[in-house]
């Protein structure tokens, strides 16, 4: 088995919220499925990421994978909004024609304002 970012997910709100209720209401599951996540989380890993008792209380290696899940979920979260972001720019070409006066005095700042707003467009 593979781990997944969404396994990661889950135990992370798991860890964080304290209640199995709270990670599948915001991962839009039911909670067996987050326990099944987890289940498969830890069987993966070969250890326990909770204590026994309860499952708010994390064991060394639970606290370690939580570390490590909030620092790639904070990047995978970035670099998917990037990505987003940047599919749904303005991009492509723009000619423009302009006669001496507006060509040398107000076209540079307009151009300029513009590219630093639309960076995928090239004038």
């Amino acid at each position: 088995m593979t781990i997944k970012i969404e396994m990661l997910r889950a135990f992370a709100i798991v860890a964080e919220s304290g209640t199995l209720a709270e990670a599948a209401t915001r991962l839009r599951r039911t909670p067996s499925a987050i326990s099944m996540t987890l289940k498969g989380l830890e069987e993966h890993l070969g250890q326990r990421l909770f204590a026994t008792d309860r499952k708010n209380r994390l064991t060394p290696l639970g606290e370690y994978v939580l570390d490590q899940a909030r620092r790639e979920l904070q990047q995978f979260d970035a670099t998917i909004s990037a990505i987003e972001g940047f599919a749904t720019a303005p991009q492509g070409l723009i000619q423009v024609a302009a006669v001496p006066s507006v060509a040398g005095m107000i076209f540079p700042q307009v151009v300029g304002a513009f590219l630093a707003r639309h960076p995928g467009v090239s004038v």
